[in-house]
């Protein structure tokens, strides 16, 4: 019974943990306080050095000790960033809120689903864990559809800040709830590993990078996901070079998002209907179309634009996650996630380099033009080496 409580309170947890109503006016905040597209591109840029550094170490913790303590950490880790936030007024008091949150993210990155998973096998439904995650997702950005409406909102006829404030309720209410998760006992496996040695690490980095179809996986999925964190962070941005009002940001952010639970829902069925690799394939063309659209074409039809990205974007995670679960070696599931978490905060910041340059010195069109031809370029390696590559199973 708590197994099945657990994951009902992991569905709860990540609707609060994402009912934040800020971030749907969040870069115009941040530009509202002095801070450039480029200076938010070297918080990003922090912000992965320090998923960096902590991710791998969290992990094998979370591999031997309490996977809820580190979803905990995370969680109260999230309300001290938002008292931070909404106080901040220079480059520094923003780039502390974002290592406070990079280390959250770095606790909570392997323990999350490996706790779920974890979950799932105790209660023999490890088949369902693509659905859970599809579902944990399509909650998440139901969340974040029904915050930006409302934040849009808020933004337009208050302050910015007032979002920020209701949104610093809503990450305590979700702090409360990992209060009540309840630690699922570690199998056999986990439970006959007590300490990290040399070849610990040697195993993990040896699943991660010396498999083939495992390297392919982790390629494609760090890539795209890399590319993605910059719609994410600077479409307000976009959206108001091609003189969106802020008010309409809100009815945005329910189109795109909405295209996220979506995906999320239907990623495991179309999965089954046509196959794995068919599903990666597609959803690569879909978001490199997606993000040449955004370049070439400056106009509120755009918005549809976000919603196919989106859309792919939310088919691609819980296969890329589910993929890596289905093939990790038992007693290091969360540290491998953590060492996957690890590889796709550097293709964050090594593609976020360039884009903050263009985007900054240029205009924002030309730093998306910049992702479309990354993503060009990767979607011609699933062309050329995918279907090769991925026969090592």
């Amino acid at each position: 019974m708590n197994n099945n409580h657990n994951i009902i309170k992991i569905y709860l947890y990540t609707l609060f943990h994402s009912f934040i109503l800020a971030y749907v006016i969040e870069r115009l905040f941040w530009a509202s306080r002095g801070i450039s597209i480029e200076q938010v591109v070297w918080i990003e840029i922090i912000y992965s050095v320090v998923v960096m550094v902590f991710e791998l170490p969290t992990g094998m913790l979370a591999d031997r000790f309490s996977r809820t303590t580190f979803i905990r950490i995370d969680a109260l880790l999230a309300i001290v960033e938002f008292v931070i936030i909404i106080f901040a007024t220079n480059f520094w008091h923003f780039a502390l809120a974002i290592v406070l949150s990079a280390i959250g993210h770095a606790f909570q990155s392997g323990a999350h689903h490996a706790f779920i998973y974890d979950t799932l096998r105790a209660s023999d439904k490890i088949s369902h864990f693509e659905k859970v995650l599809g579902r944990v997702r399509a909650i998440e950005y139901l969340g974040v559809m029904i915050s930006g409406l409302l934040g849009a909102l808020v933004a337009a006829k208050f302050q910015y800040v007032t979002t920020y404030w209701i949104s610093l309720g809503s990450v305590i209410v979700a702090f409360i709830i990992t209060l009540t998760l309840k630690e699922v006992p570690k199998s056999q496996e986990q439970a006959a590993q007590p300490t990290w040695s040399k070849k610990d690490w040697s195993q993990v980095w040896t699943f991660m990078l010396s498999k083939k179809h495992i390297r392919y996986i982790t390629l494609i999925g760090i890539m795209s996901g890399g590319v993605i964190v910059y719609l994410d962070e600077f479409w307000q941005l976009y959206m108001q070079a091609i003189d969106i009002p802020v008010i309409y940001f809100g009815i945005i952010n329910v189109f795109g998002f909405g295209a996220v639970v979506i995906g999320s829902i239907r990623a495991t069925s179309l999965k089954e209907k046509f196959g794995f690799h068919s599903m990666i394939r597609f959803a690569m063309t879909m978001i490199t179309i997606g993000f040449l659209w955004l370049a070439l074409y400056h106009h509120w039809f755009s918005i549809f634009a976000v919603m196919l990205i989106y859309f792919a974007s939310a088919v691609i995670e819980p296969l890329i996650y589910g993929y890596l679960h289905d093939h990790a070696i038992e007693q290091y599931r969360a540290t491998i996630e953590s060492a996957y978490s690890l590889l796709s905060r550097l293709a964050v910041a090594l593609i976020g380099l360039p884009f903050g340059y263009l985007a900054t010195h240029y205009t924002i069109f030309s730093g998306f033009m910049y992702l479309a031809v990354v993503l060009t370029l990767l979607k011609m390696l699933t062309v050329v080496l995918g279907r090769k590559l991925t026969t090592q199973v």
